[in-house]
């Protein structure tokens, strides 16, 4: 991010983005845990990290990497790893 723009609010939100969906999802991330089984939930958690980060490093290798899908996939990475 620190090479794309030179905002250091860009480079902020990256760090905001990874940790809002700790105070967003718990609450629902708590209920999905109590109401399907803990493999299901670790399944498709690994399915969205795996999906997302092929899909930043698919846009990374053509060359189109924007602000915002930096932002957009770390807050899909931090909300799949919690």
């Amino acid at each position: 991010m620190a090479t794309i723009s030179a905002s250091e609010l860009m480079v902020t939100l990256v760090q905001a983005s990874t940790t809002l969906p700790v105070f967003l999802l718990s609450i629902i991330a708590g209920a999905i845990a109590d109401n399907f089984s803990r493999r299901s939930v670790m399944t498709a958690g690994r399915f969205l990290i795996a999906f997302a980060s092929v899909v930043l490093a698919l846009s990374a290798s053509c060359g189109f990497v924007s602000l915002w899908l930096i932002l957009g996939l770390g807050f899909w990475l931090a909300a799949a790893l919690r």
